[in-house]
C-alpha cells in the first residue's frame, strides 16, 4: 500500500533504493547507502541459483536507470514499482529477466 515517490524514504512514499534502505534499517538494524549504485557494491555477488530471502537483486532498466529489490521467497522479490508502489514481483517474468543485472548477499 506504500506508493512510489522519487526520492521518498518513508511509508508515505518511497523509491526503490529508499525502500531497501528503510527495510534493512527497520528489519535488520543495518544502515545501507541511499542510492542503488552504492547498494550494488555491498556484500558479495551471488548467482541467481543461490538467491534466498534478504538478498538484493539489481536491474539495469536503461542507460541511467537502475532498480533494486529484496528477495522474499523463491523467485519473488519485494520492490517499489514506479507504477504500483511497493509490491511483489516474479524474477522469472520476461521483463525482469530482460533487465536483470546482478544479485548481492549482505552479511547479517
Amino acid at each position: 500500500g506504500v506508493p512510489y515517490r522519487d526520492g521518498g524514504e518513508s511509508r508515505w512514499g518511497v523509491d526503490c533504493s529508499g525502500f531497501v534502505q528503510l527495510t534493512f534499517r527497520e528489519q535488520f538494524a543495518m544502515q545501507l547507502p541511499r542510492d542503488t549504485g552504492s547498494q550494488a557494491q555491498l556484500g558479495r555477488s551471488i548467482s541467481t541459483r543461490q538467491l534466498r530471502p534478504g538478498d538484493l537483486v539489481f536491474f539495469n532498466i536503461g542507460k541511467r536507470t537502475r532498480h533494486v529489490g529484496v528477495m522474499v521467497e523463491k523467485n519473488k522479490f519485494l520492490h517499489a514499482s514506479t507504477s504500483k508502489g511497493v509490491m511483489i514481483s516474479d524474477l522469472n517474468q520476461p521483463y525482469w529477466q530482460r533487465y536483470y543485472w546482478q544479485a548481492r548477499r549482505l552479511a547479517q
